[in-house]
This record gives C-alpha cells, structure tokens and sequence, in this order.
C-alpha cells in the first residue's frame, strides 16, 4: 500500500518525482494502531532519498519526514508501542546513515480520531494535562492542518450506532459528516443504510472528509473546497456493492479522479484461514487507493479500476500484491454509474441477461422477525408456541416467552 501511494504521487495524477519524500505531502494514519503502516513509509522516505541524492540526504529526509508524518491513536497501549518502534527507526536509520545527534520527536497523538475537532477541552486535572494537550494538538490538525495522504487498516465493528463521535452526530451547528453519505428517500434503499453504522464507514467519511473536503459543511453551511490527495484503506469489502453504501460510492466517484480496488478475498466469506489476508478476519477484505487531482470535476464520475487477487494461500496474494502497478495491464474498467457498485462490468452473454430484480415484483427483506422462535419445523409445533405465549397470563413471563429484542443489554423494540 505504500509502494502504490508513493507510485501515484509520482504518476502524471499529482506530479511529485520524490512521491512521499515531497516536502508538500503529510501522510497520517487515523487508527495508527502500533505504527506499521508509518514506519513503512519512514522507511520508503528514507530509500528515496537514498537513491536519488546519496545516503548523506537521509538524516535530513527524515527529519522532514518527522514534520510531515502524523498518527492518531484511541488507546494508550498500542500508542506507546508506536511511539517506541518509530524512535527505534529513526535511530536505525540515522545510524546507518552515519549521522549522530537527536533524534526526531514522532507527531503521535492519543485522540479519538472521530472526535469533534472543534471541541474545547473541560478541565482536566494537572496528571492528564499531556493527555489534553495531545488532544488539542490533534483537534487543530484534524480541524486546520491539510493531510495529503490517509493511509492504514481501520477498525472494523458492525452496529457502531453512538461510536462515530462528530462524524456520526455532528455539533455546535454543523451537521454530522455522516449525513452527506446518507441515500436519499427516493432511492428506496433505506433499510440498507444501517450498514452504514460501522467503524470503518465512519473512518471512510472523516478520511473523504479531510483529505478531498468532500461534503464539507460548516455551521453556516457547506463549503467546496478543491484538495488533492489520496485515501489508501485495508477495510473489508461491503460497501463496494452493498445497496445501502450507494451515497457513499456516488461522493467517492464525485471527489475522486481515479479509484483503485484490489480484491484481496476472491474466495469470499469465510475463506479458509491459510487464504486470509488477516488471519483472524472472516469477512472480505479488499484494498482501496482514491485519489483526487485538484481541479476534478465533480458533475463527471471518476474512473474506477477493479482487480483481485489470485485464489490461494496468503503467500500467494502477497506476492502478487509486490508484483502489481496501478498502470500495469491486470486492471478491468468498473461502470461509471454513479451509484453502481465497485466491481467490473459485465461482459459478453452475461451482461445481456435481465436482471434478477427485473424479475420480481418485490425485492425487500421479506419477514425479520429476529428471533427464531417463530420459524417452526412443523404448523402444529408453531401453533404451540404461539398458543403458548397468548394464554399466559403473567406479562413477565408473557416478556420472556417473546423474547425481546436486546439494546445494550436491555429490552429494546418489541415490534
């Protein structure tokens, strides 16, 4: 991911013959976890300076590079493993470059990343002031800094409704960011946009948000902004057909010239473990690049390119992964409707048949009742069951025997 980031910097898109080492590009990482994904670009920063102007450029580089490369981290433990594996980096790197002295202070931050940058800090006691003051420092850079590149492996979490701080619930007069990504009534895919209530969605939008000011409103309304830049995510692969991502999918085409997808699960849910990217992962997964080149036009979609990875052993996928370019021939072109999903076109016989929905007059969910006692093995087991539940008498009991949906570990909605 970061060859392929610091390959499109290069490119004609952006122009940039140094890529990540450029002056003019700051990389973060919002979920910086235990800093892999920033010490594999301290490390391509540090080989391009090498290469192009001599091991004596490094120090200097890296230095820079120290400017320019930002993490955000919730939790306290992977926090400080970051902060210790990137000094010992740097350390290593200047050492081999034969330079002595101090070493570059990491701009690591311990902040929700989803958080509301334009919150003022409540008091805090004088213990937790460093903790406070990573956290105004992180609000200003996610409120006034400008991020070239967002790049790394968001969390993952499904029915995250009440965790996407001011991405989810907006504040102070400015609407949620999460609105933007909402689809409209009229589209009739409501009941699919539940799925947008997912930590890595969330992640998405404030990404979308910073790096390409999409959907950029503030208090007194939305503002246009034309950014450049580009947004390389590892997430798992829903919301590249899902029907309730559409929105999403339709502002990614509107802010993005170019969007690459790599299809890294092809054998598809649930694979065998020895085939996963993330061993511990069940869902597909797939990588992004979205890019945008300042002056793109909105009113025209941007071009989408799809390919996936071989069927086989994790070995297999990265070995194919460090042998793929975004300009090499292994691409296919997906449609350029604004709402349709991210995979290619159908070709030949196969996109000249009617589609499935074309086919029924209906096709909703059907009946979800969520709760499994209502389907029956037989009618007259079933009408036990219901026979059950209307003749008792006891509503505690009656509760029970209905099992209720649970919200949080409490009685929810009973319809």
């Amino acid at each position: 991911m970061v060859r392929l980031v610091d390959d499109a910097l290069r490119g004609s898109l952006f122009g940039r013959p140094s890529g990540l080492a450029a002056p003019d590009v700051t990389i973060a990482d919002p979920a910086v976890g235990t800093g892999t994904f920033l010490l594999g670009v301290l490390r391509k920063i540090a080989q391009t300076a090498s290469d192009d102007l001599g091991p004596g450029s490094v120090p200097g580089a890296l230095e820079s590079a120290a400017e320019r490369l930002i993490g955000f981290e919730l939790q306290f433990g992977p926090f400080a493993v970051a902060q210790l594996r990137l000094l010992a980096e740097y350390a290593e790197l200047m050492e081999d470059a034969g330079a002595l002295g101090d070493l570059p202070v990491p701009k690591l931050f311990i902040t929700d990343t989803l958080g509301n940058p334009f919150a003022e800090e409540e008091y805090i006691p004088a213990m937790m002031q460093p903790v406070a003051q990573s956290r105004r420092s992180a609000n200003a850079i996610k409120r006034d800094e400008k991020i070239t590149v967002v790049i790394g492996n968001p969390p993952y979490k499904e029915k995250a409704d009440g965790l996407g701080g001011w991405i989810e619930h907006g504040s102070n007069g400015r609407p949620a960011p999460m609105e933007w990504w909402r689809p409209p009534t009229e589209w009739h895919v409501g009941a699919h946009a539940k799925h947008l209530k997912n930590l890595y969605v969330y992640f998405w939008r404030w990404a979308s948000l910073k790096v390409f000011g999409a959907g950029w409103r503030d208090a007194t309304g939305r503002t246009d902004r034309d950014e450049e830049g580009i947004v390389c995510f590892i997430t798992v692969a829903g919301f590249l057909n899902g029907q309730g991502f559409q929105k999403m999918r339709a502002d990614l085409r509107a802010s993005c010239t170019d969007i690459w997808v790599i299809d890294c699960s092809p054998e598809g849910h649930q694979p065998e473990v020895a085939t996963r990217v993330f061993q511990g992962v069940q869902h597909p997964v797939c990588i992004i690049l979205a890019a945008r080149k300042k002056g793109k036009d909105v009113a025209a979609p941007g071009r989408v390119r799809f390919r996936s990875l071989p069927e086989g052993r994790r070995e297999e996928k990265f070995a194919a992964l460090a042998a793929l370019g975004l300009d090499d021939g292994g691409w296919e072109n997906c449609p350029s409707d604004w709402r349709g999903p991210f995979f290619p076109e159908a070709e030949g016989q196969w996109a000249e048949f009617a589609p499935l929905k074309a086919l029924f007059a209906y096709d909703g969910s059907g009946v979800m009742p969520g709760r499994t006692w209502v389907i029956a093995p037989d009618r007259d087991t079933l009408a036990r069951r219901w026979q059950r539940l209307v003749s008792e008498p006891d509503p505690a009991e009656k509760e029970r025997l209905f099992h209720p949906h649970l919200r949080n570990g409490q009685p929810g909605d009973k319809h």
